[in-house]
């Protein structure tokens, strides 16, 4: 028969045997019994007390750093396609690249545009909004077609350049509504609108990208610059806005001398590769594409600002010789595949018939560019890029325009 007080006595012997072992785990309450890693409770006491006091410190210090810099390193704080008083030089291989100088200097004025000075208020301003083809930093200053429309016009007009690479019309949306706001701007006549040929390659590049993205994304793409009233908390940090600043000199440093050489490459990667016939469908991106212009006019005429739209030009059509067409280095599907000169073609004039048909519609002034400048190596370095003789058909032709539509 089992001796039940015995059994008894050992499981409470057991019991305090690992209430005992499991004790010194017990540090949060109280935290006397504390025994962590060989310390005892007034060490550990001691340990916290120096751990809170150099995580304060280092908050101070940061706190402190983040008010000088703001102080003595003041970053823009509108909105700027690029940084005003900047600039950079980007070269290229005139051997590689035919038409254009081995060197151009790219500098920005107080606003941001790749312009002279803005002027006083009694000049006749223009803004020229757009992609690359409108920024043309492969063009010295004096050479961009906006700065020979200028010169054209004469000392009475200004034609600012506020052209971004890779901008597309969802950002000139944007840019029309914020940099004709701008002090120096309020008494703009006219906002030229270079558009077309970035919506329809960023549509087959990515279709949902095109119709999806976001405004707070389209804001970071279409500014180099906005105010910290429109940025997340971290983003209007000092810190950040010098390792952004440091990450974006670092890149203009040591890529220029490498930009001709990934031009290059380009153009080797869609020379190797088989050439797609399939057209995409276009129906959704020309429709957004149209939305977009819409709302392009609307911004513009809420300013009192007359828009006139400019149709893209480009170096595509079907009968390209071998040697023009290894210039081309664009029209890449999603999937990596290269579509035919004549599918770009047909696409790049659906979006410059949507550009019509708006503008139309909509009794806006719109340049049909895209029929007066030849597909000619001597007009492009690439598919839609300008040589300087380019850039001067560019600007001779806008002028024509300009001076007709006075009369």
């Amino acid at each position: 028969m089992p001796d039940l007080k015995r059994d008894t006595r050992h499981s409470q012997c057991r019991s305090k045997q690992v209430l005992k072992q499991i004790q010194p785990t017990r540090w949060l309450f109280p935290l006397e019994n504390v025994n962590f890693i060989g310390l005892n409770a007034n060490r550990f006491k001691s340990l916290l007390q120096n751990l809170g006091l150099t995580a304060v410190s280092f908050l101070v210090v940061l706190l402190l750093a983040e008010w000088l810099l703001g102080m003595f390193l003041p970053f823009p704080n509108d909105y700027f396609t690029y940084t005003p008083n900047s600039g950079f030089e980007w070269e290229l291989d005139p051997v590689s690249f035919p038409g254009l100088e081995a060197k151009s200097a790219v500098k920005f004025n107080a606003i941001g545009a790749r312009s002279t000075p803005v002027p006083p208020t009694s000049t006749t301003k223009i803004v020229a909004i757009g992609g690359s083809t409108t920024a043309c930093f492969a063009a010295s200053q004096s050479l961009t077609w906006t700065q020979i429309l200028q010169d054209k016009l004469g000392p009475d007009y200004w034609v600012g350049n506020f052209g971004r690479l890779g901008n597309r019309s969802h950002h000139h949306i944007q840019q029309v509504r914020w940099i004709l706001d701008k002090k120096e701007l309020q008494n703009t006549s006219t906002a030229l609108v270079f558009v077309g040929v970035n919506d329809f390659l960023g549509y087959i590049g990515d279709s949902a990208g095109y119709l999806t993205q976001s405004d707070f994304e389209i804001k970071l793409a279409a500014f180099a610059h906005t105010p910290d009233s429109d940025l997340p908390w971290h983003r209007r940090r000092a810190f950040f806005k010098i390792l952004k600043k440091s990450k974006q000199q670092f890149f203009q440093l040591f890529n220029t001398d490498d930009f001709a050489a990934s031009l290059e490459a380009a153009r080797v990667y869609r020379q190797q590769q088989p050439k797609s016939d399939v057209p995409p469908n276009l129906a959704a991106g020309l429709e957004k594409y149209e939305d977009n212009l819409f709302r392009i006019i609307v911004a513009a005429r809420e300013r009192g600002v007359a828009p006139v739209f400019i149709t893209q030009p480009t170096l595509w059509h079907p009968q390209m010789s071998e040697q023009t067409e290894n210039m081309l280095l664009l029209g890449l599907g999603k999937e990596g595949q290269c579509y035919s000169t004549q599918l770009l073609a047909d696409g790049m004039e659906q979006f410059n018939r949507s550009t019509l048909k708006v503008c139309r519609e909509q009794g806006v002034r719109c340049f049909d560019l895209a029929t007066k400048i030849p597909k000619t190596a001597a007009a492009f370095y690439d598919d839609c890029h300008f040589t300087n003789y380019g850039g001067q058909l560019v600007a001779e032709e806008i002028y024509l325009f300009l001076r007709g539509a006075e009369k």
